[in-house]
């Protein structure tokens, strides 16, 4: 797995901006190696290897962004009410929807929040 992540940061800042990792997981992966919390990116040069074999197991990045795709596919198939929401263009928790679903509506005008070719494809 190649990340381009910042080297003058601290491990834990550079590992922040990746899709899918949080501050605990992170903790979690340093405690795993045995690192300082304090530790910058570019020092790790020698358990590089042990840290992407770490991240390899996770998903993360594209993977993570299939996985929740795949999972919003699943409920408009199954119709239910948040795959109902999700067709219609509306909010899917509970959100008011008669003064704040602006957000959601842009969001999917703009064609940003889910591809609907795929659901072509499946036949939707």
């Amino acid at each position: 797995m190649s990340l381009k992540l910042k080297q003058r940061r601290l491990a834990l800042q550079s590992l922040l901006t990746v899709y899918g990792l949080n501050r605990i997981t992170i903790t979690k992966i340093i405690g795993v190696l045995k690192l300082h919390p304090l530790t910058s990116f570019h020092n790790l040069y020698k358990k590089r290897y042990f840290l992407n074999l770490a991240l390899s197991k996770l998903k993360i990045l594209f993977q993570l962004r299939h996985h929740v795709f795949k999972r919003i596919l699943l409920t408009i198939k199954n119709l239910t009410y948040r795959g109902i929401r999700h067709l219609q263009h509306l909010p899917v928790r509970g959100q008011r929807t008669h003064t704040n679903a602006g957000g959601q509506k842009r969001l999917h005008k703009n064609g940003r929040y889910f591809p609907y070719a795929i659901l072509k494809k499946e036949g939707l």
